[in-house]
């Protein structure tokens, strides 16, 4: 090997050992991770197959070495010095050499690889320059938030709006009345004659979250009970963001607007841990340490391989790309992931533990404080001689079982330690020991075909998921 050559492999093979000593952590169950037995078994690996720079070991240590290589460049680890795309060129540039140079193969053969290997970095380029724009909102939109405000007469949403925002499929359009209310229709406080009212109060599902007007399921539900009743149905969309607001709000305003049925919708998972924030006056940040009893997790090291190495390959965007069109995404955290809560599925989400199968302190607390906002307005609603239904809003692991083996999987969770249907359950029978309508959706959500969810792992539901939550609401109120 000329002098040239051999002060090249020197600077590759050095910028290979930064690499690994550079390795930084990224999420829980990575499978490269600081100062894991991996790390310290590929470092080790590393430096005892390098003596074929010595002239020790001969086609055998280099063969060794290049499969070392392989591992990094494989897994494809977060670095503080290179970052991941720059670790990949290092990394890839360091096995071309080795093996064109230090072994037999013949030339067309080291041709193909180093191909291969352009072809794969000149993909994961398109495709990181494609995806700075994917997800990206269409250029002079406004956004979910920028139609919220203060709490008025018709909840969170602010009046008079006529506004393009970013929709589930480019743009939507927002557009409420002078009190606040989803709707197209310019709403009195005075029902004409004849006139059913529907007084809809709820989070970012009932005010149609990315849904263009016509597909939200509350003018969806307008239309159904109109076309089911063959009467004037009016359904005045108010926005609130858990039971405790909407509580507040109904007891504060809906009556002034003489509605004849009141729908409450209950999201799990984020409404219920908000009921127990609001109900103790405390910060949401005390959510960040809840987390789920031990036997809620995959703890043998090798249950929990196959994890590590997806979540390592899933830096790879081809690698990922080609892994979501075969299965679902799962669940996006609406936070960066970490290693402290990556079981808590997430601290804003605030779902993994409100499906616990074994009873939790949180858990018991903030299904009381749901439970006891919920009374406030089947009381309120009972006193006014309104009717009053509570909805319950499935989350899309709950319905498809797809969707559930993806959350559980990447999240390394043990399916026997949840209990998917213990919220809906306990609202239930809550409902039935006080009287109280319930429709729970979970049911008709499963017997749904097709996407009932936004993609990418959002919680919300997409045009059709509303449709078919209106389609169930309406066969209850107009029966």
């Amino acid at each position: 090997m000329t002098p040239v050559r051999r002060a090249v492999l020197l600077c590759t093979w050095a910028l290979c050992l930064l690499q690994i000593l550079t390795i930084a952590p990224i999420a829980a169950f990575t499978f490269l991770e600081p100062f894991s037995p991996e790390f310290w078994l590929l470092l080790a690996a590393f430096l005892l197959t390098s003596g074929w720079l010595l002239g020790v070991g001969g086609r055998f240590l280099v063969a060794a070495h290049l499969a070392v290589v392989v591992v990094l460049l494989v897994t494809h680890p977060l670095t503080s010095l290179l970052g991941r795309d720059g670790s990949v060129a290092a990394v890839g540039a360091h096995f071309l050499l080795v093996f064109g140079w230090r072994t037999g193969a013949r030339p067309e053969i080291k041709l193909s690889l180093a191909a291969g290997f352009l072809g794969l970095l000149l993909a994961e380029t398109l495709l990181s320059a494609v995806g700075r724009f994917e997800g990206r909102a269409p250029a002079g939109l406004a956004d979910y938030g920028d139609i919220m405000g203060e709490y008025g007469s018709a909840g969170f949403l602010k009046p008079s709006l006529n506004l393009r925002v970013v929709g589930e499929k480019g743009a939507a359009t927002v557009v409420t009345d002078q009190n606040g209310f989803r709707t197209t229709r310019q709403l009195t406080r005075d029902k004409a004659a004849r006139t059913l009212r529907v007084y809809f109060v709820g989070d970012s599902f009932v005010t149609g979250y990315r849904m263009d007007q016509p597909d939200t399921v509350g003018q969806r539900l307008e239309d159904e009970l109109r076309r089911r009743t063959g009467r004037n149905v009016e359904v005045l969309v108010a926005g609130a963001g858990y039971p405790g607001a909407a509580a507040e709000l109904t007891h504060r305003h809906a009556f002034e607007f003489h509605p004849d049925a009141l729908i409450a919708g209950v999201t799990l998972g984020n409404d219920l841990s908000q009921c127990w924030i609001a109900r103790r006056g405390l910060s949401g940040h005390l959510l960040d340490h809840a987390s789920l009893p031990p036997e809620a997790f995959k703890s043998s090291y090798v249950r929990l391989l196959p994890v590590k190495l997806h979540r390592s390959l899933m830096a790879w965007r081809c690698y990922r790309r080609l892994f979501l069109a075969l299965r679902p995404e799962g669940l996006r955290p609406w936070y960066e992931d970490s290693p402290r809560r990556v079981h808590l599925f997430d601290p804003g989400h605030s779902l993994g533990h409100f499906f616990s199968a074994r009873p939790l302190p949180l858990v018991e607390q903030s299904f009381g404080d749901t439970l006891a906002y919920l009374g406030e307005m089947a009381r309120d609603c009972r006193t006014n001689g309104v009717r009053f239904m509570v909805a319950i809003f499935p989350q899309r692991f709950q319905v498809r079982e797809s969707e559930w083996a993806a959350v559980a999987f990447d999240l390394g969770l043990e399916r026997r330690a949840f209990d998917l249907e213990q919220p809906d359950r306990r609202i239930l029978e809550w409902c039935a020991r006080e009287g109280v309508e319930c429709v729970d959706l979970l049911p008709g959500f499963r017997a749904g075909s097709g996407d009932l969810y936004l993609p990418l792992g959002d919680m919300h539901w997409n045009a059709a998921g509303h449709a078919l939550a209106a389609w169930l609401l309406a066969e209850r109120l107009a029966a």
